[in-house]
């Protein structure tokens, strides 16, 4: 059985919330995150950058994929863009509960 444990979360600093937050990663076509990534190297997109957001040739390097996500969430970090929370509780807005699923991934329910 799976365990969720509350902890302490960070807050994207209001100062560099137009620069960090986008929109939902679905709303845009794969052409769109790209270019908006690539204008923008302290956008999440990079943090969540999927096979088809990047050239054809690194797509079946899901390392590497992960290497650059993991690099990108690091620079915004870095860069001071998230403020911690003194509060050791983890909410998601709009989401009631999460369970996993026999395989182990995460399903939802409001």
């Amino acid at each position: 059985m799976s365990v969720l444990r509350p902890f302490p979360g960070l807050v994207v600093d209001p100062k560099w919330a137009h620069r960090v937050t986008t929109g939902p990663y679905d709303a845009y076509t794969a052409a769109e995150r790209v270019a908006i990534a690539e204008s923008n190297p302290y956008s999440f997109l990079n943090v969540t950058r999927s096979q088809e957001d990047v050239p054809a040739e690194w797509r079946d390097d899901v390392d590497w994929l992960i290497g650059q996500c993991a690099e990108s969430m690091q620079r915004i970090y870095d860069a001071g863009a998230y403020n911690p929370t003194t509060s050791r509780r983890c909410s998601c807005t709009g989401w009631r509960s999460a369970t996993t699923s026999k395989q182990g991934s995460w399903a939802w329910s409001r």
